[in-house]
């Protein structure tokens, strides 16, 4: 193809797709759009060995900035505000516009939020981000209670760095069985275990109807079964929702994920989308799917790579 390549999203979809097309040998402007204030990092160890204390965010970063001068890949820290597919141009908030032989989303998703009582206290957190892992280590004393809300992935990576720093940690999940959606129940039963060896406390098949508080402070939690937890600290991690506005508003179908073929193509031949915002068809799942994985989302940046340089 020709014409520039702009990349919207700047995690581990974007990041690849951007080194993987020099290593192809694609010789014309990308451009990589990045809404947040640092390199592109990795996100695994924001809840694991960030969390923990090691090392600074320069640890956690991709390449350093002379990978992107040394490869020529733009990187552009600004917010991609709308999409002009005719004129094939991507207007930033900052008032600036790009325009693109072909554009991809990697817009990658976003912590779903709690709905209920005092759940927007400053002592209520997310962990995402590199911002929000920071913000957290600076937080975590030992003695601190801490209730997490879900014991996915993120909950119990969480919760068995608190434990090991020393923090008093519950954990309340609404399934009957931790990460439910994502392993066996052999796995579940054996994480459960491990957690409840290190001092966890994990109650299953309740949710949180309310976060307790005096004034501006958080004091517990209340459960659906009337179990009150103390609590100093609340970190919820209920899943995400797909980045798909910004794609909808430019007219393209999405649903749980912007839909593309299994090439993924959107319905625009000059639009891929990439990574956990990508709803893309699969021949060996037989249907469609939408993976929140890392080596999902690289696998999908490479693929993308191979098409656009034709290979």
């Amino acid at each position: 193809m020709t014409g520039s390549v702009i990349i919207v999203g700047a995690g581990h979809a974007g990041f690849q797709l951007a080194a993987s097309l020099r290593q192809a040998g694609f010789a014309e402007r990308i451009a990589l759009i990045n809404d947040e204030g640092h390199l592109p990092y990795q996100r695994p160890p924001l809840s694991k060995a960030y969390l923990k204390g090691t090392g600074g965010p320069e640890t956690l970063m991709f390449r350093p900035e002379k990978f992107y001068h040394d490869n020529k890949i733009e990187l552009i820290t600004d917010r991609a505000h709308a999409i002009d597919r005719n004129a094939r141009k991507v207007a930033l908030a900052s008032g600036a516009s790009l325009d693109y032989g072909h554009l991809v989303f990697a817009t990658g998703a976003r912590n779903r939020l709690l709905d209920i009582p005092n759940a927007r206290l400053d002592a209520v957190r997310y962990l995402r981000i590199l911002d929000e892992s920071h913000a957290l280590r600076e937080l975590l004393a030992p003695g601190m209670r801490v209730v997490v809300i879900g014991a996915g992935f993120i909950g119990l990576e969480f919760a068995a760095t608190a434990r090991a720093k020393g923090l008093e940690v519950d954990v309340v999940e609404l399934a009957s069985r931790v990460m439910a959606r994502a392993v066996t129940a052999e796995i579940s039963e054996f994480s459960q275990a491990r957690h409840a060896a290190a001092g966890i406390r994990i109650h299953l098949g309740v949710q949180v109807t309310a976060i307790e508080a005096d004034g501006a402070k958080v004091t517990g939690v209340s459960l659906s079964n009337g179990t009150h937890i103390p609590a100093d600290l609340v970190v919820v991690g209920v899943g995400v929702l797909p980045n798909v506005e910004l794609a909808a508003e430019a007219g393209l179908p999405v649903a749980s994920g912007i839909i593309v073929d299994e090439h993924l193509l959107t319905a625009d031949p000059n639009v891929s989308a990439i990574g956990d915002c990508a709803l893309y068809t699969s021949k060996r799942f037989g249907g469609s799917l939408r993976l929140e994985s890392v080596q999902n989302a690289t696998d999908h940046a490479r693929c993308v790579a191979s098409r656009l340089t034709g290979k």
